[in-house]
C-alpha cells in the first residue's frame, strides 16, 4: 500500500503515517514500516517538502500559506524554513507577476475591487504590507527596490 502511494508523488511521513492507520495497521507495525522506509531513503520529509513546496510556489503560492501548509503534513520548523529559503528573495516577484496576471497592478474601480483583490492575495499567502503595496499603489516600475522582500 505504501509503495503504491509513493509511486504516484512524495507523502510526508505524517501523511504516510495516516494512512496506515486508517488502513488498520497497527501502531508498532506502522512505526516499524515507516522506520525501515526512511532509512532505506523511500520516505524522506526533505525531498517530500521541496517537492511540494516547488510544486506550489509554481501555482502562485506565498509564504505564509506554504509554511501553514507544510505545517499541517507534519514537518518542523527548521525544515520549513530550510525549504522555503532559496525563495526568499522571489516573493515579492512572484506576488507581483501573480497580481498582474490577475489584471490587480492598475487602479482598481473602487474599494470593493480593491478588497477582493487584497482577499485572494492574502489567501495565496503573500503578507499584508506586500498586498497592500500591490493592490493600493499599484506596481512602481521605476525607481522600485529590488531588495524588498515579501517574508
Amino acid at each position: 500500500m505504501v509503495y503504491r502511494c509513493l509511486a504516484r508523488r512524495e507523502y510526508s511521513r505524517l501523511e504516510l503515517q495516516n494512512k496506515l492507520a486508517q488502513a488498520g495497521v497497527a501502531a508498532e507495525v506502522m512505526a516499524a514500516v515507516l522506520t525501515d522506509l526512511a532509512g532505506q531513503g523511500v520516505v524522506d520529509d526533505r525531498r517530500f517538502a521541496e517537492s511540494f513546496a516547488r510544486a506550489r510556489v509554481e501555482r502562485g503560492y506565498g509564504p505564509e500559506r506554504l509554511r501553514q501548509e507544510l505545517r499541517n503534513h507534519g514537518l518542523k520548523d527548521e525544515l520549513i524554513a530550510a525549504t522555503l529559503a532559496p525563495y526568499a528573495h522571489e516573493w515579492q516577484r512572484r506576488l507581483e507577476r501573480l497580481a498582474e496576471r490577475r489584471n490587480m497592478t492598475g487602479d482598481p474601480a473602487d474599494v470593493a475591487t480593491q478588497a477582493r483583490h487584497a482577499r485572494f492575495l492574502r489567501r495565496r499567502g503573500f503578507n499584508a504590507q506586500a498586498v497592500h503595496k500591490i493592490v493600493l499603489q499599484g506596481l512602481k516600475r521605476k525607481g522600485r527596490a529590488d531588495d524588498e522582500e515579501v517574508e
